[in-house]
């Protein structure tokens, strides 16, 4: 324990203090206003159990560690000693995140949400996402990574010899506000075709004439906005269906005919007249490249769950049973997507109906 002497507590003082503590035992929070009124605190380089320890050598009736200490060093001791050397399939979710200004990289686990590395950065280049690695890829415990397309974070991944997987949200944040976008279009042309309406207005037949043509052209401009704005969310919503891993069926689709129809899909996008859009489609296709893989991935976690299955039954049994569970898995996922509390509920009751089928 390491004790320091305060001098502006005199004598008196400091017998004050531990009279008011020992009237105090049992007080909840009276140890922390005299903490505060005082301004002094015990300072230790030792654990909580030490000086559990210590305080029962000196027959303080109160020394518990606390619960949630008790509950970690339980955990602890229910550990193994040593790590299973197996190699498995290892993801972590890495970006950067900014406070006053200053760069901070970051690396979580993705099921936990536990921080694994969090460091300040001078810069985002590829040299400084190098070195936020270094240290997991030495120890062998990671090989793939889950980030956005940040340049500098890319090629820091090539650097490290990590394989880099896209993450969908910001594969496809560029395409989200197009459909608000075109809403706010298409109802401001609209109302520019209802104020071009106002043809009794007019006082000779030149004038009549002239904002008939305008109201015309109004209403062509407003049916076409409204008709793009149709499409987007049309097209943006069979984008969401075909990037679900399953079907409706809970069936994985062949990744050739995925490909395919995302393909066609996209440039129906890129053909809605809008270049920031076409732009977008542009980036949308490009970080696909690097995300069919997920899907390969899931193929062969498929087939492998339908063996196990089949095993066990016959095969047809198997493939529906793994069905109902991709199915579960699939609308607890889009139930933990949602922010609205009603369709979570929803989707999550949805998902547990499945899990009860496959059962």
């Amino acid at each position: 324990m390491k004790f320091i002497r305060r001098p502006d507590l005199d004598q008196v003082t400091r017998t004050e203090i531990a009279a008011q503590a020992v009237l105090a035992r049992g007080v909840y929070g009276e140890m922390t206003r005299l903490a505060r009124c005082y301004r002094v605190r015990l300072v230790g380089h030792c654990s909580l159990e030490s000086i559990a320890f210590i305080a029962q050598r000196l027959g303080c009736p109160s020394h518990s560690v606390g619960y949630l200490s008790q509950r970690l060093k339980a955990f602890a001791q229910a550990l193994p000693q040593q790590v299973v050397a197996a190699r498995q399939w290892v993801v972590w979710l890495s970006d950067e995140i900014f406070a006053g200004g200053q760069s901070i990289l970051i690396t979580v686990e993705p099921r936990t949400l536990a921080i694994l590395k969090i460091a300040l950065a001078s810069d985002r280049e590829a040299t400084t996402w190098q070195r936020h690695w270094e240290e997991f890829v030495d120890a062998g415990a990671v090989e793939r990574i889950v980030a956005d397309r940040g340049t500098g974070l890319v090629k820091g991944g090539t650097l490290a010899g990590l394989t880099h997987h896209p993450d969908l949200f910001h594969l496809l944040h560029p395409l989200a506000p197009f459909g608000g976008r075109f809403e706010r279009q298409a109802l401001a042309a609209m109302a520019h075709e209802y104020e071009r309406g106002a043809l009794d207005s007019g006082r000779s037949l030149r004038v009549h004439e002239r904002r008939r043509a305008e109201y015309e052209a109004a209403r062509a401009a407003a049916a076409e906005k409204v008709q793009r704005y149709d499409n987007c969310c049309y097209l943006w919503s069979e984008l969401r269906r075909l990037l679900e891993a399953f079907d409706e069926t809970g069936r994985l689709p062949d990744l050739a005919t995925r490909q395919a129809d995302i393909g066609a899909l996209l440039e129906l996008l890129a053909s809605l007249g809008s270049a920031p859009l076409q732009e977008a489609v542009k980036s949308l296709a490009t970080g696909l490249e690097d995300y069919w893989g997920y899907y390969e991935r899931l193929a062969t976690v498929y087939a492998e769950l339908c063996v196990q299955h089949s095993s066990a039954s016959a095969s047809a049994s198997a493939s529906a049973a793994v069905a109902e569970l991709a199915c579960g898995w699939q609308r607890e996922r889009q139930a933990t997507n949602s922010k609205d509390y009603g369709q979570r509920k929803r989707l999550r009751q949805a998902a547990q109906a499945h899990y009860d089928e496959a059962a």
